[in-house]
């Protein structure tokens, strides 16, 4: 399988992997990025934030997406669950995000780095 999977101290966990899935939407960057006990919805803004900033040659273009059927029952089709990654030769690979929850400790109910900003200049 191919993907990222990041391990907090908590022990919880965020996945984004390939996936065949379709009926992706793509969807606007949401202006607040939803506190860290929300992994699953973090985690693919988070990424396309990091891809926006280092723009990998090969990445012609990158979106935050959705799905109809998959995420929070109180916002699907419109809360984030994934990126959609094209390859300047026209390849298409969709990640999937997934979250585990935890079995040490729990993650902070509000942004414990609010000023936080992915430095310019990484690659």
């Amino acid at each position: 399988m191919t993907g990222l999977r990041i391990t907090y101290t908590s022990t919880s966990t965020s996945t984004l992997y390939a996936t065949s899935r379709a009926g992706e939407k793509v969807i606007a960057m949401p202006e607040v990025m939803p506190p860290p006990n929300r992994r699953a919805i973090r985690l693919p803004m988070f990424v396309v934030q990091l891809l926006d900033v280092a723009r990998p040659d090969e990445f012609g273009s990158w979106d935050l997406i959705a799905f109809g059927d998959f995420g929070p029952t109180d916002a699907r089709g419109a809360a984030p669950a994934g990126v959609r990654i094209t390859g300047k030769d026209g390849s298409k690979v969709i990640l999937q995000s997934q979250a585990t929850g935890a079995m040490v400790g729990n993650e902070p109910e509000e942004e414990p780095f609010p000023e936080y900003v992915i430095p310019a200049g990484i690659g």
